[in-house]
């Protein structure tokens, strides 16, 4: 065997390799977009924006996790990691107190996973914080109806309906 044919079977070895561990890791990952039905994007993990942002969120630093969600969202994303980005943007607002932003990303949210309580609580806080009560109220139920064991649920129903209907103290 000459010098040039071990490199070619070598090389072939590899390219053989390399094939079948991407198809391997396609396969197992089990998450998958075609776009333009000629290339395959996949990943094992989560998007490393989607991860750096949920960092600076739990740190506190809402201004940062917010550039990097909206970051996140203009690149190829497994559907979870989408719906991640746009419930915690929607957090990031209501606790900015930008309440119409909230509602866009709890809609976005939603359109992704109709039956998460998570969208529906976010869009509750939004309308509460914009005022809409009777509107609030309904997606709490909402949350509720599809995470009955979570209290502060229930509480947040009770709290919009007292907006609704104020209890007074006495006569």
């Amino acid at each position: 065997m000459t010098i040039i044919q071990t490199i070619r079977t070598v090389a072939y070895a590899l390219l053989l390799t390399s094939i079948s561990f991407t198809i391997g890791q396609t396969a197992s990952a089990g998450q998958y977009e075609v776009k333009a039905q000629k290339e395959i994007y996949w990943s094992m993990g989560k998007s490393d924006l989607v991860v750096k942002a949920g960092k600076k969120l739990e740190a506190g630093k809402l201004d940062q996790a917010r550039r990097l969600y909206r970051q996140s969202l203009k690149t190829t994303l497994r559907k979870n990691d989408r719906f991640i980005a746009y419930i915690n943007l929607s957090v990031i607002h209501n606790t900015q107190k930008k309440y119409e932003n909230a509602l866009k990303y709890s809609n976005k949210a939603l359109k992704l996973a109709p039956k998460n309580w998570l969208a529906f609580n976010n869009k509750g806080t939004a309308y509460f914080g914009l005022g809409k009560y009777e509107l609030a109220k309904e997606n709490f139920a909402k949350a509720v109806a599809l995470n009955p064991d979570d209290e502060s649920l229930q509480f947040n129903i009770e709290l919009a309906q007292s907006k609704i209907t104020p209890v007074y103290a006495g006569n």
